[in-house]
């Protein structure tokens, strides 16, 4: 009766731990769905605030660059208004910044 036992044990531990790999596999299983959804939310999270950074920088150049072009155009006024007060000032600053240079 005794070698009944014996060999029921083995038996139960190769079952034990059949059931326990069967089990780490679904662990495993779902733990790869979980890192699949989790990298996807990411990644449209992620291009989302990209895209939305994109956007503002694109806003920040046009601001920029019609800033730029409305001094330019005031500038250009200006000249067209004094021009020897113009050339004086530009004689100017060539001066300074050749001293400076120098």
């Amino acid at each position: 009766m005794a070698s009944s036992t014996e060999s029921a044990e083995p038996t139960t531990e190769k079952s034990d731990k059949k059931d326990d790999m069967e089990a780490l596999r679904e662990d495993l299983d779902a733990l790869r769905a979980d890192l699949s959804k989790l990298s996807k939310h990411l990644g449209g999270t992620v291009r989302a605030k990209a895209k939305a950074a994109s956007d503002q920088a694109w806003s920040a150049k046009s601001s920029a660059e019609e800033a730029a072009k409305e001094q330019i155009d005031r500038i250009e006024k200006e000249v067209e208004a004094h021009p020897w007060r113009a050339l004086g000032i530009a004689v100017a600053v060539g001066f300074v910044l050749g001293r400076i240079v120098k």
